[in-house]
C-alpha cells in the first residue's frame, strides 16, 4: 500500500516517528512536508530515510490551523499524479486550511483520512466550521490521538471509519533508565513553556518540596527540577524560582534535540505534568507522559484533558490547578521508595502497548480498512442524541476552564456568560435545519 501523507510536523525529522513506523509496518510512504517550519528541530535537513520526502513551500508557516501550500490546484494535482497512492492522510484538523486546500485537490474516488487531535467539542466560527463538515462529508477515515478527540468528532456527526491511534514512543530511545530511590531526586518539566502548560507550577512545586512552609533551602536538597521547553512563560518560571530561593536547583533547557530530551527522561524520578484548560484549549495528546513512563520516571500532575486518559493508574493526579496537593503528592512519592518503584514498573509496562512499531502495525491496517470500504460516508446531524452516542462509544469529550463542555471559539460569544448555551443550542437547531433542507433539496 502506498499512502502520501501531508503532515506540517514532518518537518522537524525528530517527528517522524509515524512515518518510520509505518514504513517497517510495510506501507510504502511518501511524506509531504512545507520547506520550511519556525519550529528549532525544523530547520534540520540532512537526515537519510527509509521512505520519500517532498517539500513544498507553505503560506502562513507555523500556523497549525491557518496554513496551506503555495502552491495550485493543478500543481498538487501533478504530485497525486506522480506519487499515485493508494490513500492519502492528511495529519491536520479537519477544520484547518490545509485540509481543505487538499480535500479539494484529491480527486473523487481515491481514499482520504484525516486525523485529530481536538478533545474540546469547540463550537468554530466561519469559515472553519464550514470546513470541518465539508472534510466529514469526504473523509473516509479519521484517526484520534485520545478517545476524548474521537468523542468530539462522533459528536459532530462524523460516521466514518474512527479509530484511536495515540502518540508512541520509540522503544530505541525511550528506554527505562537507571533512576533508582534516593536524593537528589530530579524533577523534569518538557513542553511549550506556556501559562496552560505550568511551568510556575513545577516552580512552586520544587519549592514546597525543599523549603516546606517558605524555610530556607536546605543544605543538601532533596530534589532539583529541569524545564525543557521555550515560550513567553519561561522566564516568568525563572524569575519565580528567584523569588523563591530556588534558583540553584533549577536547570532550563529552551529546547533540546530528541535524544537529549531522551536522556532527561531517563534521568528523571517524577515528570510533572501540571496541565491546566483554557477556555479553548485541554491538555491533548500527553506525548512526553507516554515517553516519560517509557523512561522509567513516574509522571505527576493534574487530571487535566487527556492526562488520566493517557497516564492511567500507572501515575499520580490531583485536582486541577491544587498545587499544594501536587506538591504534598510528590514530596510522599520520594518519602515512599516502594511506592515509586511499583508506579515505575507500571508506566514501563503501560508504554509498551504504545510503541510506534505497534501503532504503525494499527495504522495500516486502519488504512486497509478504509480502502475496502466506502470512499466517505455523510456526517450525521449532531444533536444531543449524537453526543450521547459518542459519550456512550468513547466516554466524554475534554472541558474547558470553567467546565464548559462546548465552548466557542469566537470570544464575544464564549464570553455570553450564562446565555453561552442558550445561543448554542439555538445555532445548532439553525445549522441542522440548514442541513436539512439542502439534503431535500439534493433528493436525499
Amino acid at each position: 500500500m502506498r499512502v502520501l501523507r501531508v503532515h506540517h510536523g514532518g518537518r522537524d525529522p525528530s517527528q517522524r516517528s509515524r512515518e518510520r513506523a509505518l514504513a517497517a509496518a510495510g506501507v510504502d510512504v511518501v511524506l509531504l512536508v512545507p520547506s520550511s517550519w519556525p519550529e528549532p528541530g525544523a530547520q534540520i535537513d540532512a537526515v537519510v530515510e527509509d521512505f520519500t520526502v517532498v517539500a513544498l513551500p507553505v503560506e502562513r508557516s507555523g500556523d497549525a490551523v491557518r496554513h496551506r501550500y503555495a502552491v495550485t490546484s493543478a500543481e498538487l494535482a501533478t504530485v497525486l499524479e506522480r506519487q499515485r497512492p493508494d490513500v492519502v492522510d492528511i495529519d491536520a484538523e479537519p477544520y484547518s486550511m490545509v485540509t481543505r486546500q487538499w480535500l479539494a485537490a484529491v480527486p473523487d474516488g481515491l481514499p482520504v483520512v484525516g486525523s485529530t487531535a481536538q478533545n474540546l467539542a469547540r463550537r468554530h466560527r466561519p469559515p472553519l466550521a464550514g470546513y470541518e463538515r465539508s472534510a466529514y462529508r469526504r473523509l473516509g477515515g479519521i484517526y484520534a490521538a485520545t478517545r476524548q478527540a474521537a468523542s468530539v468528532a462522533w459528536g459532530k456527526g462524523f460516521r466514518g471509519e474512527l479509530t484511536v491511534l495515540p502518540a508512541g514512543h520509540d522503544p530505541a530511545l525511550h528506554e527505562p533508565g537507571r533512576q533508582a530511590p534516593g536524593t537528589p531526586a530530579v524533577l523534569l518539566h518538557a513542553g511549550r513553556m506556556d501559562v496552560e502548560k505550568g511551568p510556575e507550577d513545577a516552580v512552586r512545586t520544587l519549592a514546597a518540596i525543599v523549603a516546606p512552609h517558605g524555610g530556607p533551602v536546605a543544605a543538601g536538597s532533596r530534589a532539583r527540577l529541569v524545564l525543557v521547553g521555550e515560550g513567553p512563560h519561561a522566564t516568568g518560571a525563572l524569575r519565580l524560582a528567584d523569588r523563591m530561593g530556588v534558583t540553584d536547583l533549577v536547570q532550563h533547557h529552551r529546547w533540546l534535540p530528541q535524544p537529549a530530551l531522551a536522556a532527561e527522561l531517563r534521568r528523571a524520578h517524577v515528570v510533572l505534568a501540571p496541565a491546566r484548560a483554557t477556555a479553548t484549549w485541554a491538555e491533548q495528546r500527553g506525548r512526553v507522559a507516554v515517553e516519560a513512563q517509557a523512561a522509567g520516571a513516574v509522571v505527576v500532575g493534574y487530571a487535566s484533558g487527556a492526562l488520566p486518559e493517557v497516564v492511567g493508574d500507572a501515575g499520580i493526579l490531583v485536582p486541577e490547578g491544587d498545587v499544594d496537593a501536587l506538591a504534598r503528592e510528590v514530596a510522599d512519592l520520594l518519602d515512599d521508595p516502594a511506592r515509586w518503584l511499583t508506579l515505575r514498573k507500571a508506566g514501563i509496562a503501560r508504554a509498551a502497548a504504545r510503541s510506534w512499531d505497534r501503532i504503525g502495525e494499527e495504522q495500516r491496517d486502519f488504512y486497509e480498512r478504509v480502502v475496502a470500504g466506502p470512499v466517505a460516508i455523510p456526517p450525521a446531524d449532531p444533536d444531543e442524541q449524537s453526543w450521547a452516542d459518542a459519550s456512550r462509544r468513547f466516554g466524554p469529550p475534554a472541558r474547558a476552564a470553567g467546565g464548559v463542555e462546548r465552548p466557542f471559539t469566537d470570544p464575544l460569544l464564549r464570553h455570553a456568560g450564562p446565555v453561552q448555551a442558550s445561543v448554542g443550542r439555538a445555532l445548532d437547531a439553525v445549522s441542522g435545519v440548514g442541513r436539512r433542507l439542502r439534503r431535500a433539496a439534493r433528493g436525499g
